[in-house]
């Protein structure tokens, strides 16, 4: 059954993105799937944005971030993209059968207005005190996880979740087997404590093996980057090469012997390990947050949280065959196999929707007694 879709984007950057961008990612692959599937798809995305499918662009928009990593964008902001998306679903309302968000506070503003289903991916980590706030109060719809750990730290709240998704991206068209000849490790992400670099490097200089890192580092992490990573990168065996694009990574992730995922807390999605796996480049992550979900200990890498089980891990990757990780990587975490599931969540909503509808109008129908 062909479905009428509005995905409505992040406004932070276009569609796909040109370099950071994560959710940019996983929407546009989802969006071109849908389209090449069949399906009718109009994409709500910040300007710039790219697309088969129906295309708007929002003015305004991408929304440009300061040099602390905060966004410059205003309340006022908010409000006048919020009034002008509302505008734009409203006006193809009729040739529209659901809505996808992808940012939760932009559900929040729109859903309750809207005449049409709607269904809510939630791309974030949800147990900060601000997110377990909001969600606390959630009153916009049906919710979408992308992993089943995103939902432990809120597993206390009454959330009404339809189903895990997991991130998927174009594997089988844009990634290949990878040789793993580099002979080095590789670390890919921000330069951040909450992606703890840190303990990556300690893992490779521990077990004498050189490392590649590849990743931008934040303005406002300069203390942790004099006191804790410099010391680091000064080690003849670590090579610092900066934020790579998509043209460069396959290359670093296909030549690394394994990447070193030590994210220490909760990690809701990950798309580092989607893409290292579907190059066949073996993982090491923690037993906490999404590793576990992605990595069976043994088979796809190891799971490894102290910086001795990390650095053992590291020893071992020679154990792990690369075939078998790019296999697991492209039935697991395809856009196809994404867009599946995607089109089940619709076709639930939808279903429940149908059903409740139902349900008011036989109440309707009822004959009112009066004493």
């Amino acid at each position: 059954m062909s479905l009428r879709i509005a995905q409505v984007a992040t406004m932070g950057f276009p569609v796909p993105p040109r370099g950071y961008g994560s959710v940019e990612k996983v929407v546009h692959a989802l969006t071109e799937t849908l389209v090449g599937e069949g399906h009718e798809v109009l994409l709500i995305a910040a300007q710039g944005s790219t697309s088969s499918a129906r295309l708007h662009e929002v003015p305004g928009t991408p929304w440009a971030f300061n040099r602390v990593g905060e966004s410059t964008h205003s309340l006022v902001d908010r409000m006048r993209v919020v009034r002008h998306i509302r505008n734009v679903l409203l006006r193809h309302v009729d040739e529209l059968d659901i809505v996808h968000f992808h940012s939760a506070w932009m559900a929040e503003a729109l859903q309750p207005s809207l005449p049409i289903p709607s269904v809510t991916t939630l791309h974030m980590q949800l147990d900060s005190p601000d997110n377990r706030n909001t969600l606390g109060k959630w009153d916009a719809g049906p919710l979408v996880s992308v992993s089943d750990a995103q939902r432990q730290g809120v597993r206390d709240l009454d959330l009404p979740w339809v189903a895990t998704v997991y991130n998927g991206l174009p594997l089988h068209e844009t990634t290949w087997l990878g040789s793993g000849e580099g002979g080095y490790l590789a670390f890919l992400g921000m330069l951040s404590p909450t992606k703890d670099p840190a303990g990556a490097m300690r893992a490779a200089i521990a077990a004498d093996m050189p490392m590649r890192v590849a990743g931008p580092a934040p303005w406002y992490e300069g203390e942790y980057m004099r006191e804790v990573l410099n010391p680091l990168l000064a080690h003849p065996l670590i090579d610092w090469i900066g934020e790579i694009g998509d043209s460069e990574r396959g290359a670093f992730l296909g030549d690394a012997v394994g990447t070193v995922c030590t994210t220490p807390g909760p990690e809701p999605g990950s798309l580092a390990i989607i893409e290292s796996l579907a190059y066949g480049t073996p993982v090491i992550g923690r037993h906490v947050g999404v590793p576990p979900e992605k990595v069976h200990d043994g088979i796809h890498g190891y799971l490894a949280t102290t910086d001795g089980e990390r650095e053992a891990a590291c020893r071992a990757l020679g154990r792990i065959s690369r075939s078998t990780c790019r296999t697991w990587a492209l039935q697991r975490f395809s856009q196809q196999r994404m867009t599946q599931d995607y089109v089940r969540v619709y076709e639930t909503v939808l279903g429940g929707h149908l059903v409740s509808q139902m349900a008011d109008d036989h109440r309707a129908a009822q004959p009112k007694w009066t004493r």
